[in-house]
């Protein structure tokens, strides 16, 4: 089923945010090492480590869907005021009381991420008209 056509618009905010992913199954097995090594009541951060623009993330969903001819357009309304443009967690700590390390880049986040949601509104098409 064609959930999107190719010439539909995307309207986003501002794709010049820097974040960092990790897929859940990375996450999944951080917090069973958090849960076996770390210490009660300490603080760790547990995330991706490698920083990822909005705008890249936008891109490699856009390839991944195989459309062509997709209008990205960037509206004021969703742009943020006080938007922190560069979250980046500092994951040191955990990595070196537990030696983990993501092992799923982000083309495979974001197909699963991508084949999620064309599974998701094949079964509930009623979905696409409220993110549409």
């Amino acid at each position: 089923m064609k959930v999107f056509d190719s010439s539909r618009e995307v309207y986003v905010g501002n794709l010049d945010s820097v974040r960092v992913l990790a897929h859940v199954k990375d996450m999944v097995r951080a917090y069973h090492l958090a849960e076996r090594r770390c210490a009660a009541g300490e603080a760790y951060n547990v995330g991706g480590s490698v920083p990822i623009s909005v705008g890249d993330v936008l891109q490699r969903l856009i390839r991944i869907s195989n459309l062509k001819n997709v209008k990205v357009t960037v509206r004021e309304s969703l742009l943020r005021p006080a938007d922190v443009t560069n979250q980046i967690p500092s994951v040191e700590k955990f990595k070196k009381v537990t030696n983990w390390e993501p092992r799923i880049d982000y083309d495979a986040i974001l197909t699963d991420l991508y084949t999620y949601w064309i599974v998701e509104l094949q079964k509930n098409p009623w979905k696409l008209k409220t993110i549409a």
